[in-house]
């Protein structure tokens, strides 16, 4: 079942096509409908030498399995209407699947790799498509999958002119992918559709109702960063591919080791592919160097981001790896936090470190911003510049050494703004639960992101910091690791998490928390989990 292009072809081309023309595009299109590899090097242009889409051979991987489920699913349609034909046993296995899994390293084309699919999906099979694409932050499909096949679109036509097939059949809003060859103008963007959406967390809750009730004879959904989408809208997502030819494709880096595509991975009912750093062929070795040695401290950062794989948890980490990443995807409502005080920490360095600022506004983190600074004058004005920016309601310094004459000299302009942060490891702690102040803001700062009840924006380093500090004592008075240990393990400081505990001391202010415990909110749907891997 797949699409005729000659009346597209001949809106491009201004005429009517002869007999001997329209066999020729009939015999391209079942050529390109049966060969999704040929589509993306001949019409998407990748590896073309004029093309800025370079071809990773774990793309291909990828494309070709996709043609050969659907291919699978396709026959196995055809031998429910009547046809007689033989249907092997991988077509039997690949017809009763729900789709594929990609774990996926950083950067060998994924986006783009998946974003050739949905082209080729919508250009050929049928006039007939509700399809959907999700992501645990709506910006994550818009502003990287689908600008990523409005690039492929315009590449090619850039290379090939009017010849283009995906630039004669597709269309692009914000929210959708839509069809136009054989459709009436006015229902372009909703007869044959590839739509964004997302479930919006509300009051504590996942709107998995809105990603249900979309079903068609042919239809694709795309679940990008997959390990950061709930379980539960995944039970909404799977219970639509109820006809013969549905698919489902989830791919992203696998952050997560306690989710669906994990379950997935291990699955009859899907088929797994690995994608890593070392595999990719349109990565430099310069490049994949570089990305190795910024992750080589960081253990987790490196399973996931170079061998894509998930990541491991340590008992004596405080701060699991799976929440730090999952807050990295949070997205807060303004209303819930942007009534909230502001509050700025600031953590100078001098030497070899540098100076660190963190902003957050309730439970958001609005900004990091690091620079080096010489002296303590540098240090000031570095501070100044933000509190400008921000005009925080409160301030906090890292007070001890250096940090003294910061404080002195804000203190000066901002008064009672400014407080002393007393954040180092030989302070005397009046507390007996802690070690030091050190500990104490940190253990509160491993509850709020244990519980997903912070968002920062993404910042890959302070994702591989906070995953660093690690609980060396549990006994009372509860004790982390030391902050020269920790320089010692990683190479450098810590400065980025620094901020963020940092701004856990100020108790006199009321932060609004509207979120539930992560457990509450994503995994209410836990019990069935397994059970919808064979819907």
């Amino acid at each position: 079942m797949t699409e005729g292009v000659g009346v597209l072809l001949v809106a491009g081309y201004r005429r009517e096509m002869n007999k001997q023309e329209e066999e020729n595009v009939d015999k391209m299109i079942d050529y390109y409908a049966n060969d999704c590899v040929a589509f993306s090097k001949d019409q998407l242009c990748f590896g073309h030498p004029d093309s800025k889409f370079k071809i990773d051979h774990q793309q291909v991987k990828l494309w070709e399995t996709y043609q050969e489920v659907i291919l699978a699913k396709q026959k196995a349609s055809r031998i429910a209407d009547g046809a007689k034909e033989e249907q092997s046993d991988k077509d039997k296995k690949y017809a009763k699947l729900l789709g594929i899994v990609v774990r996926s390293c950083k950067g060998p084309g994924k986006s783009a790799g998946v974003a050739a699919i949905i082209i080729h999906f919508m250009c050929f099979y049928g006039r007939d498509q509700l399809n959907m694409t999700t992501a645990p932050k709506f910006d994550q499909i818009v502003d990287i999958l689908f600008r990523s096949i409005q690039g492929l679109i315009d590449e090619s036509f850039r290379i090939l002119g009017k010849a283009s097939i995906p630039w004669n059949f597709l269309g692009k809003q914000r929210d959708r992918i839509y069809k136009k060859v054989g459709i009436e103008k006015d229902k372009w963007s909703s007869t044959c559709v590839m739509l964004a959406r997302t479930s919006k967390a509300s009051n504590g809750n996942v709107n998995a109702d809105a990603l249900q009730g979309y079903h068609s004879p042919y239809q694709l959904i795309v679940i990008e960063e997959g390990w950061g989408v709930p379980r539960i809208v995944y039970q909404a997502l799977t219970t639509t591919l109820t006809k013969e030819v549905n698919l489902a494709i989830i791919i992203g880096n696998p952050t997560n080791n306690d989710s669906y595509p994990n379950d997935a991975w291990v699955s009859e009912y899907w088929l797994p592919i690995q994608f890593n750093l070392d595999s990719s062929n349109i990565i430099t070795q310069e490049s994949k160097d570089r990305i190795k040695n910024e992750y080589k401290n960081y253990p987790n950062l490196y399973r996931v981001f170079v061998d894509g794989l998930p990541p491991l948890e340590d008992n004596d980490t405080i701060m699991r790896f799976s929440r730090i990443c999952e807050c990295f995807n949070l997205e807060l409502q303004p209303e819930t936090y942007n009534k909230e005080p502001k509050i700025l920490t600031f953590d100078p360095g001098m030497g070899g470190d540098n100076s660190v600022i963190g902003v957050r506004q309730g439970m958001k983190w609005l900004e990091f911003a690091e620079r080096k600074c010489v002296d303590t004058d540098i240090n000031i004005d570095f501070c100044k510049e933000f509190i400008t920016i921000y005009n925080p309601d409160r301030i906090g310094v890292d007070a001890i050494g250096i940090g003294k004459g910061v404080y002195d000299g804000l203190v000066k302009d901002y008064g009672e703004k400014v407080r002393k942060v007393n954040f180092n490891d030989g302070q005397t702690f009046k507390e007996e639960n802690f070690k030091n102040k050190r500990a104490e803001l940190f253990m509160k700062l491993a509850n709020s992101v244990n519980a997903v009840a912070m968002s920062f924006p993404e910042n890959m380093r302070l994702k591989g910091e906070l995953n660093a500090i690690k609980l060396i004592s549990d006994k009372v008075p509860l004790q982390i690791i030391s902050k020269p240990d920790l320089r010692k393990e990683l190479g450098r400081s810590t400065g980025l998490a620094d901020v963020c505990a940092m701004s856990m001391d100020f108790d006199d202010i009321v932060i609004k928390q509207n979120i539930v415990d992560t457990a509450e909110r994503y995994h209410e749907a836990i019990e069935d989990g397994r059970s919808f891997l064979s819907a």
